[in-house]
């Protein structure tokens, strides 16, 4: 297929799932985490630079590894993408880079070195806020504050966490807003706060249900989004409350 058509393709479903959502194309961009500008290059007929495939793949493999615990497996495909001489620089390789700066604090803080975490976490942050991307910033404050829950400092974990809320008081971006939302949540459990914690439950729900009603029934990507264990936990807690806090929601 020639990389006009793989274009072609791409900019068609793309116009479908903004058709299919009811947005804006400004409001399908914030949801999405995407400036713009960079919605505009995507549906441009005049445009057929993509994201390179492999770039995509490795992140994609990174979070399949992080979600088997092997986590060697999992820093090596987020490193690969932050490494110009595997990645070559592309159109919109900040976006990816960050992704996979975002992959690599998971990593460290599930495997328990949260020193590294916190390395990772605070370059993250800087990035995401040299951005006006508020899909970034609202995942870049929600990462401090999960490391902030396994350094025990519940006091950062809250300034952390009202950073970004404070992001999604500006801007709807369902896809940070359930994360953000289910971390708020496990700090209330901690503090025993039952009353906020289900409102914080209840929003990041409603949130991953906006997400998988935007696909299409019968769209793979929206029974793999609903299987992923973060998402089952929030969903399977709505009768009944779990009041242990998790060890690191993805």
């Amino acid at each position: 297929m020639q990389k006009r058509d793989t274009s072609d393709i791409f900019r068609q479903r793309l116009l479908a799932l903004i058709e299919r959502s009811g947005l804006s194309r400004s409001q399908f961009a914030t949801r999405a985490g995407l400036d713009r500008s960079t919605l505009s290059q995507l549906l441009s007929d005049v445009n057929v630079r993509l994201p390179r495939t492999e770039t995509i793949a490795r992140i994609a493999a990174g979070y399949a590894e992080l979600e088997r615990e092997n986590y060697d497996q999992a820093s090596e495909y987020f490193r690969q993408v932050g490494d110009p001489l595997i990645t070559p620089k592309f159109f919109q390789h900040w976006f990816w880079r960050m992704t996979a700066q975002l992959g690599l604090s998971q990593v460290w803080l599930e495997s328990g070195d949260v020193v590294k975490a916190q390395s990772e976490a605070e370059a993250f942050l800087e990035s995401a806020l040299s951005t006006a991307n508020p899909y970034l910033q609202a995942l870049a404050w929600e990462m401090k504050s999960r490391i902030a829950i396994a350094e025990q400092d519940w006091n950062g974990a809250h300034k952390y966490v009202n950073q970004a809320l404070e992001v999604l008081e500006e801007f709807e971006v369902p896809v940070a807003a359930w994360r953000v939302h289910a971390t708020a949540c496990d700090l209330y459990l901690h503090a025993k706060d039952d009353k906020a914690a289900e409102t914080h439950r209840a929003c990041a729900e409603a949130h991953i249900l906006a997400i998988a009603n935007s696909f299409a029934p019968d769209e793979p990507l929206r029974q793999s989004f609903l299987a992923a264990a973060p998402v089952r936990r929030i969903l399977s807690n709505r009768k009944t409350r779990n009041t242990s806090l998790a060890p690191g929601l993805r």
